[in-house]
């Protein structure tokens, strides 16, 4: 199977620094990678799956935001395509999302992390037998990250136990009373913005669910 993804116009897009256009490219190149995979055989595709992970790891190994964030994209895209080798991909898709939020400190690149939390979130939720595995990684890289002295390691802590409290309520409840034991420096942290986002990881868990059923009374954050 011949497919040059530098001859897709939809590749270009995807490097795009509009989001929407982005975000149309990613969805486009997946359904044209479905149907590509249809036509070929198995031993083809796991050939060119290489190929297309190999690029994928090229656009979020670009020094500019915006292929990152094409590259994130994809990856979110190709999480629920059925393919052969689907636990090697999910494997993947962890270690590179991961690797991006470790490389991330600075203020500008904020985006690229939120994306990248959201993205865990979802891969979680898609990883059938590895879910677990991927929530427990990833509580416990959580932490790793609360320990930073980098506000944005910080904050990416808090953005992943929420995406999981919302994409994998079960499995994340599982580790609840760990979370909560060890989320409060983060609710007292010095800086506003890491304790909304543990207020709001708070609120995201049936921690806060069951907390206000019992006094009947739903706060809001102000």
């Amino acid at each position: 199977m011949e497919i040059s993804l530098e001859k897709l116009g939809q590749w270009i897009k995807l490097q795009s620094k509009d989001r929407p256009v982005q975000e149309e490219s990613a969805k486009q190149l997946r359904e044209i990678l479905e149907i590509r995979k249809r036509e070929t055989t198995v031993e083809e595709w796991e050939k060119f799956s290489h190929h297309l992970h190999q690029k994928v790891f090229d656009l979020i190994s670009s020094k500019e935001n915006n292929v990152k964030i094409g590259g994130i994209l994809l990856m979110d895209e190709l999480m629920d395509m059925s393919t052969e080798n689907n636990e090697g991909k999910i494997q993947r898709f962890r270690n590179y999302l991961q690797m991006i939020v470790d490389q991330s400190s600075q203020p500008s690149q904020s985006d690229i992390v939120l994306l990248s939390t959201k993205a865990v979130g979802h891969l979680a939720k898609c990883a059938g037998p590895l879910s677990t595995e991927i929530v427990d990684k990833t509580i416990e890289h959580s932490f790793v990250l609360l320990r930073s002295k980098i506000e944005l390691k910080r904050l990416a802590s808090m953005w992943l136990l929420k995406e999981l409290a919302k994409n994998v309520p079960t499995l994340f409840n599982q580790h609840l009373s760990k979370v909560i034991n060890d989320i409060w420096p983060a609710i007292h942290d010095s800086n506003a913005k890491v304790r909304e986002a543990g207020v709001l990881t708070l609120r995201e868990s049936s921690f806060w669910q069951n907390l206000c059923a019992s006094i009947g009374k739903d706060y809001k954050l102000q």
